[in-house]
């Protein structure tokens, strides 16, 4: 298997997108244990049930105890998992990044707005089940109409902009089982067919299957500002002027956190911090921001830049000009950075290859920086696990030297103080 071979998903029971197409058998058994074996991408018994069975589940669950739920926060508040209990990542720290794909897949990337409903097969039918609004005060009924779930995949979605279903599916293991995969589906049905969000079609190059995206629509945006209007959330009228590229940016952006938030040494997270433009230093937005323990009792924040292998290089240059004014040139790496607990800042970097993050650190000369910066390469996530995937630029040639955070699987931290980060060229 390859760097960009997709191993099997335990549970990758995405429906398939063509709405036309036929029902196709989910895989046998062995198949789905076979680890070279593609994910199973079909099975559209999954979503078409959904609605149904969900309304038989929430009757069985509600004799039981259940965490009460509360989305409609601005913290998208969800019990750590914990590292041992997560099916997608294996227990040596690799799995399957479902934004990785090739250069020339970024070359030849293609995406659609699909507007077929579940169940429906003519375009009109499907569109006409949509709902639309006409004043903003219809938005009080929606509200009334969504329960807490709907309300945390709304705003999960919102802020990562834009989602594969397969990272919709992951995030289901990272809720300690409040979640379930068919109370997902319900929840994206019910909120496509809501007009809040918009479903796309993407065809995978390395699953070779087509799969589905979720986006805000504009009304799910206007809706999101009608109620929590303090919060920055993506305009998705962006998408029609943004190269489509962007969407694999987002996707990057959600499998970093889905990895990182696995761990036993992650502490936290934010989305789009700015920097403090008022005081006259702020950032290019930052997409992600990580407070992790990389070594025991140390705390440290990463700012997260996602990279395309096929980007220019004048974007990272205002990057790097404006993170060294934002440090002080390298003497200030304590400032706040949104809510994150203090800890020391370091500029990350995440590259789909070891090639795209060497040509990087060498075009912005990143050692010769008086700051801090790191990069974490999504196939060394695949093949050689999380622990093994961090990176730092070295020598004259800017080089990434890698580093072993081998503590990072570890659960308890303490037990891992002396274990300090080795480098290896």
């Amino acid at each position: 298997m390859n760097d960009f071979e997709m191993p099997v998903h335990p549970e990758f029971n995405q429906p398939n997108s063509d709405q036309q197409d036929s029902v196709n058998k989910p895989n046998t058994v062995d198949q789905v244990n076979n680890s070279e074996a593609e994910p199973n991408v079909e099975e559209p018994e999954l979503e078409e049930k959904a609605e149904t069975q969900n309304n038989a589940e929430t009757e069985r669950n509600a004799e039981k105890t259940e965490p009460e739920l509360n989305f409609e926060q601005q913290k998208l508040e969800i019990p750590h998992v914990d590292f041992d209990k997560v099916d997608f990542v294996q227990k040596d720290g690799r799995t399957y990044m479902p934004s990785l794909i090739r250069p020339e897949d970024e070359d030849n990337f293609e995406i659609k707005r699909d507007f077929y409903m579940n169940g429906y097969i003519v375009l009109s039918d499907s569109v006409h089940r949509i709902r639309t609004y006409e004043i903003a005060d219809q938005y009080l009924n929606v509200f009334q109409q969504m329960d807490q779930r709907d309300f945390y995949w709304l705003k999960f979605i919102a802020r990562f902009k834009s989602v594969q279903s397969l990272q919709l599916i992951n995030q289901t293991h990272l809720s300690s089982g409040i979640f379930s995969k068919f109370q997902m589906w319900s929840s994206l049905n019910k909120l496509q067919r809501l007009g809040l969000i918009q479903k796309w079609k993407y065809f995978h190059p390395i699953v070779n299957k087509n799969i589905h995206v979720f986006t805000l629509t504009v009304n799910g945006f206007r809706f999101l500002e009608t109620f929590w209007g303090d919060q920055k959330y993506f305009q998705p009228q962006n998408f029609y002027r943004l190269n489509p590229l962007f969407h694999v940016r987002f996707w990057e952006t959600c499998d970093v956190y889905q990895v990182l938030s696995t761990l036993p040494a992650f502490k936290g997270y934010t989305t789009i911090f700015n920097g403090y433009p008022k005081q006259d230093i702020p950032l290019v937005p930052s997409p992600l921001q990580i407070s992790i323990e990389l070594i025991p009792n140390t705390l440290e924040n990463l700012v997260f830049y996602t990279c395309l292998q096929t980007d220019s290089i004048s974007y990272y240059q205002d990057v790097v000009t404006k993170w060294s004014k934002f440090t002080d040139e390298g003497q200030n790496s304590t400032r706040p950075v949104a809510d994150l607990p203090a800890g020391k800042n370091i500029l990350a970097f995440y590259c789909p290859t070891l090639e795209c993050g060497n040509n990087l650190s060498q075009q912005l000369n990143l050692a010769n920086w008086n700051f801090t910066s790191i990069f974490l390469i999504g196939t060394f996530i695949k093949t050689k696990g999380i622990q093994n995937a961090f990176f730092l630029p070295q020598g004259d040639k800017n080089e990434l030297c890698q580093l072993k955070f081998d503590n990072l699987l570890k659960k308890d931290q303490k037990s891992s103080e002396n274990n300090d980060s080795q480098k290896e060229q």
